[in-house]
């Protein structure tokens, strides 16, 4: 059976599978009232692609939406890992819109966004019809992670998965924990005007704003719509590392992010 592993363009190239990672339809979520470009446009892919299929045609299509990239909360470079606190040799802080208990889909993309496509096009192939109607939409990331456990994750290691207390006003919120290596790394959320002033030195003003847009996306309907992770985390071909298992994987670019002994 031919398999494309691309997007739409398959379904008139002769392919009889395809597979491809698209994203959430988030305006949808909002019922019309704001929009996420990014991830509407891949929605906007799959949706055309399937509207393409009729009897005749017989293509199966499976979409493997990523979840949040790992690396972006490793690695300097696009901004949401801890950074140096001015004037301070062992402070370190995360600085985004989303609030404490924004849960978020993780996702290391190097090692283990493969695994979701092998295991659901496996899984499909080698059994009836019921399988591809279950494996249409996989949300790939093992599991959803707060900013809070992030920064437990930071500064222990691990999660203890434990849960604040109800504050007044989220956007004052600043939480610490004294980490193993004696850096101290906080979290805390932003206004969305600060991050677009951030953001746009790095990825320029469209960018800043397509990042401003998704944040809110994600605090207001999921990054997933809510939807639960557990079905799509059936048939891997492999298990998919947590956010603090990735972390323990990956010591050089922690020590580059907040100087901790490896």
């Amino acid at each position: 059976m031919p398999v494309l592993i691309q997007g739409g363009a398959g379904v008139g190239a002769g392919a009889e599978v395809i597979v491809w990672g698209g994203l959430p339809d988030l305006s949808a979520a909002y019922k019309g009232k704001g929009k996420v470009d990014h991830f509407d446009v891949k929605a906007r892919i799959t949706a055309y692609s399937r509207s393409l299929i009729t009897n005749d045609t017989f293509i199966k299509i499976i979409d493997v939406q990523p979840g949040a990239y790992l690396t972006n909360y490793i690695d300097l470079g696009f901004g949401y890992a801890p950074r140096p606190v001015p004037e301070s040799k062992e402070e370190y802080e995360v600085r985004l819109t989303f609030d404490p208990e924004t849960p978020l889909p993780i996702v290391d993309m190097v090692e283990d966004y493969g695994k979701y496509v092998v295991g659901s096009l496996k899984w499909a192939l080698e059994g009836d019809e019921s399988r591809w109607e279950e494996v249409q939409t996989v949300h790939a990331a093992p599991e959803y992670i707060t900013p809070r456990q992030m920064i437990e994750v930071f500064t222990q290691g691990k999660s203890r998965n434990s849960s604040l207390e109800p504050r007044a006003n989220p956007e004052s919120i600043s939480l610490a924990a004294l980490s193993v290596s004696g850096r101290n790394v906080t979290y805390t959320q932003i206004p969305e005007q600060d991050f677009y002033e951030s953001k746009e030195r790095i990825f320029g003003p469209l960018g800043a704003i397509a990042l401003v847009k998704m944040h809110r996306g994600i605090r207001e309907v999921g990054f997933f719509g809510g939807s639960e992770l557990e079905p799509s985390n059936r048939h891997l071909a492999g298990k998919a590392r947590t956010f603090a298992q990735a972390f323990e994987a990956y010591p050089a670019s922690i020590k580059a992010v907040i100087g901790a002994a490896s």
